[in-house]
């Protein structure tokens, strides 16, 4: 980042922008819909107010996200990683850029995602209503793959419920990897797909969802994050039902090795840039 990308911003937060996808590229659809209030439209039918809209919104379409980012603060060394300067990836509401600049340990917090727009109008809204620390935040557009931040630049960053919306997950990861210090943590939280079920899943996906959604196995992530350079990859599954039967079912599934054939949990990946 310098001061040229610095940009003045109408809300006391400030912005740095980089490339953004063109038209006729299909990424270009999804900021469409976040740069010009498709998405916040879409939201407002969830609740009588933006708070409570978005909230539920991320309940119904991400409903392990926040419970996953409550398990890694709990935890205490895993929270110990979270400290300096942090980037939120693919940010979306600002939910989670708002809850870990509650951290006294985090100086200041990246909020990335296309739309510039988005992130002012309810990124900043989201990320105040959850008791975010507005003098850490700074805004960044781009797309995935040409992050405006220097590299060796983070202490840890987070890619939740996010790595499957990249076209391109391998330079993805590679990027927001290149941004990190030597020992910062990539956080990555994707509730993958069932392997049996993938090709069934990805033809509906191409019907169904006109911007970047990619059905995605937990050894795809895998895959991924081996091609990517990562190291010290290690991950959690993580369960969140309450429900005795289920939790029963999916011990079963664990124990026979075909759970993430039938019916994978929620998971938290860590890994690390090579120096």
């Amino acid at each position: 980042m310098n001061a040229q990308q610095l940009l003045a911003s109408p809300t006391p937060v400030p912005v740095v922008e980089g490339a953004l996808p063109r038209k006729g590229e299909r990424a270009y659809v999804e900021y469409e819909h976040y740069e010009f209030g498709g998405a916040d439209a879409f939201a407002s039918g969830w609740g009588d107010d933006q708070k409570t809209a978005w909230r539920r919104l991320r309940e119904k379409l991400e409903p392990f996200s926040e419970a996953v980012l409550d398990t890694l603060l709990a935890d205490e060394g895993l929270a110990s990683r979270v400290h300096g300067s942090v980037a939120d990836i693919a940010a979306g509401s600002c939910w989670l850029s708002g809850k870990v600049s509650r951290l006294p340990a985090v100086d200041r917090v990246f909020a990335q995602d296309l739309s510039r727009g988005f992130l002012e109008k309810v990124g900043t809204q989201v990320y105040e209503d959850l008791g975010g620390d507005l003098s850490k935040l700074t805004l960044v557009t781009s797309d995935f793959n040409s992050i405006p931040l220097e590299s060796g630049s983070l202490d840890a960053a987070f890619l939740f419920a996010a790595l499957h919306h990249s076209l391109s997950p391998i330079p993805t990861l590679r990027e927001v990897l290149r941004c990190l210090k030597p020992g910062g943590t990539l956080f990555i939280h994707e509730s993958p797909v069932a392997q049996l079920g993938l090709e069934r899943d990805r033809r509906w996906s191409e019907t169904v969802h006109n911007a970047c959604e990619i059905p995605t196995t937990f050894n795809d992530i895998r895959y991924y994050l081996n091609m990517s350079g990562a190291v010290n990859v290690t991950w959690r599954r993580l369960d969140f039902s309450r429900n005795k039967l289920r939790r029963a079912v999916r011990t079963v599934l664990r124990a026979t090795h075909v759970e993430n054939l039938l019916r994978p949990p929620a998971y938290l990946f860590m890994c690390e840039a090579s120096s």
